[in-house]
């Protein structure tokens, strides 16, 4: 299995780690830079300097967390609620319009 290395062992093959950090779930991408953080610590290197494969590890996880932080919803619809209860909630309080919560097939939250 391919971790995203190259031939050398402190060489990493960025376009392949880059591939397999976005199709990790965001449990597993977590569980990556957890154990990215902690092979980066001078505990895990026993005083030594970080072996710049893991740094770069490091890095990449946590851009991948932030650009999909920052991602649109695949939806345009900007108003996404956790629940049709909490969509109605705010439907109710718009006592002029007359709306609807709907599940989105795209981002699978609910909108008006």
């Amino acid at each position: 299995m391919s971790v995203g290395f190259t031939g050398s062992e402190n060489e990493v093959d960025l376009e392949s780690l880059r591939t397999r950090l976005r199709k990790m779930s965001d449990q597993e991408l977590k569980r990556f830079e957890l154990a990215a953080q902690f092979m980066s610590s001078p505990g895990a290197n026993m005083g030594k300097p970080s072996s710049q494969v893991f740094v770069v590890q490091l890095e990449e996880a946590r851009a991948e967390l932030e650009r999909r932080k920052t991602a649109e919803p695949p939806c345009k619809d900007k108003a996404r609620f956790g629940s049709e209860a909490e969509a109605n909630l705010v439907a109710s309080l718009d006592k002029q319009a007359v709306l609807r919560a709907y599940k989105c097939p795209d981002c699978g939250g609910w909108h008006l």
